[in-house]
């Protein structure tokens, strides 16, 4: 059971390692989830840390997963001008750490999609229907906001058929998730942003006010 949810993880973090250089870490030092995985009526917690840190002309990474018996840590110092590019270093360097961080990178991409529908940064109130190659009708709607953090969030809600799928709180600014809430059948994957700590006027990463996505983030979508 426990293989066949983390192969689901895996084709996710696959999906999300492509467009990798589309996910924004913007003036983020530390983030600190709680996990939790179902399957079935079996039900696994624990939590998910990863911390930035500049050394010299590159970047430490500490990475500590837990959950139940399972504990993976690990510290890398690589390249890279800012913490995107230090992280794409980091997955090719050693991949599996893409099944831990997947899920959390493809909220972003939900997010930025949603960005390309809009022209802009989506807001509360937006509602966008369609249908899947199955036919079923999809359905994808930002219902409110909140603040989190000392920051605004809005909710993004997927449903396929009527029925949730997809739960999201995005931080609007750093455009960090800090509520991520797959389904997948009887399989769900679940983590919320426990601490999160920010650089604050940072001037390494500038943001683009009219589409309210960082500039790094426009062009290098606009590339692929």
């Amino acid at each position: 059971m426990r293989k066949r949810f983390w192969a689901f993880v895996a084709a996710t973090a696959l999906a999300a390692v492509l467009g990798v250089s589309c996910v924004s870490l913007k003036g983020v030092t530390k983030l600190t989830y709680r996990v939790e995985v179902r399957q079935g009526q079996s039900v696994q917690q624990g939590t998910l840390a990863i911390a930035f840190t500049p050394s010299g002309g590159d970047w430490s990474i500490s990475v500590h997963y837990k959950l139940d018996g399972e504990e993976f840590s690990t510290t890398l110092t690589t390249q890279g001008e800012t913490r995107e590019e230090a992280l794409f270093s980091t997955l090719l360097m050693h991949p599996s750490l893409g099944a831990l961080l997947g899920p959390i990178m493809a909220a972003q991409g939900v997010y930025l999609s949603l960005a390309g529908v809009t022209q802009g940064q989506p807001e509360v109130g937006f509602l966008w229907r369609s249908r899947d190659a199955e036919g079923r009708e999809m359905e994808i709607s930002i219902p409110s906001s909140e603040q989190r953090f000392g920051r605004e969030a809005i909710w993004i809600v997927v449903k396929v058929a009527e029925e949730v799928t997809t739960r999201l709180l995005m931080e609007k600014q750093s455009l960090i998730p800090l509520v991520v809430d797959f389904a997948e059948d009887q399989q769900k994957f679940y983590c919320e942003a426990q601490e999160v700590q920010w650089q604050e006027n940072n001037a390494e990463e500038k943001d683009d006010y009219e589409t309210g996505l960082p500039l790094w983030t426009k062009a290098t979508c606009q590339a692929l």
